[in-house]
């Protein structure tokens, strides 16, 4: 089962990045964190994305965040700029939505 989610996922990261996704899994080759001069760090390692990303200290909320970016465009409730309980939330409502049986 393993297996079909793999690729599945392959498939669905193609198809949503045709250039991004090849080019990151190239990257990866090279280490699970890279620094790019003029872009910043590209971390492949997903473990080590999700402590990042779970870690309090981390907002995207914050000064210099991305939610300064996306709050125009989306309003102040899209799951790219919301932290903590209200994140979780909205998180705990779509999860079904977006599973792999409803995209399926």
């Amino acid at each position: 089962m393993k297996q079909k989610i793999n690729e599945w996922e392959e498939r669905l990261q193609l198809a949503a990045h045709p250039k991004g996704y090849p080019l990151l899994k190239w990257l990866a080759k090279f280490g699970t964190n890279i620094r790019i001069p003029g872009i910043g760090l590209v971390v492949s390692d997903a473990a080590l994305m999700r402590d990042v990303l779970t870690d309090p200290a981390f907002s995207k909320t914050g000064k210099g965040g991305p939610a300064g970016l996306w709050t125009p465009i989306t309003g102040p409730t899209a799951l790219v700029n919301m932290d903590g309980e209200a994140h979780m939330n909205l998180r705990r409502k779509l999860g079904p939505i977006f599973s792999p049986r409803a995209i399926g």
